[in-house]
């Protein structure tokens, strides 16, 4: 198998025996690095050109592949480095260069002026709220007690429901994700 392709450039002259995987393309990336007009050599396994070198894919043969399990895709050290660094600028988001809209400068400068670190290493920040000043939502407390009186009923038919209910706010109150109210809103 290995003399199939040994008048190709292979990053890893030794594919056919097992090593750590030094990187994983994505698909897209796969797409990224072929050529025009990539040249084949067709098989088990087959190899095809691509802008770094030559990578080396696909089935083996039943023999082989009762030894060997394994995904490798090879490449030139130069241009790896190129194309890491590519990647990395793009996926880069503090970008200058981009002009933000009033309302994402608004929101960066407002994030920035209140955000703050509790003694558990938690974030803190304000709401953001139009016009500083906080939307009017109504009132939902006869629905909520309408909810409220239809869970009772099912806790008299289902205690163990009820046990269930309890616990769960217990750990709610626990966890801290929830507090009692420090008086009514009514």
């Amino acid at each position: 198998m290995r003399d199939r392709f040994s008048n190709l450039r292979l990053a890893d002259p030794e594919f056919y025996n097992p090593a750590p995987v030094d990187i994983l393309l994505g698909v897209q990336s796969y797409f990224d690095i072929l050529t025009d007009e990539p040249q084949h050599i067709i098989g088990k396994p087959s190899a095809i050109s691509t802008r770094l070198v030559w990578v080396i894919m696909g089935g083996v043969s039943s023999a082989i592949s009762q030894i060997v399990q394994s995904l490798f895709v090879t490449s030139e050290e130069e241009l790896l480095n190129d194309t890491l660094k590519m990647f990395w600028e793009s996926e880069d988001i503090s970008n200058p260069g981009v002009n933000l809209s009033p309302e994402d400068t608004f929101c960066e400068e407002y994030f920035s002026s209140t955000v703050s670190r509790d003694l558990t290493g938690r974030y803190i920040t304000r709401l953001p709220f139009k016009n500083n000043s906080r939307p009017k939502l109504g009132t939902n407390r006869q629905r909520s007690l309408e909810r409220f009186h239809k869970l009772e009923c099912r806790f008299k038919r289902d205690p163990e429901y009820y046990r269930l209910y309890k616990e769960n706010l217990r750990e709610y109150v626990e966890q801290g994700h929830m507090v009692p109210a420090p008086q009514s809103s009514d």
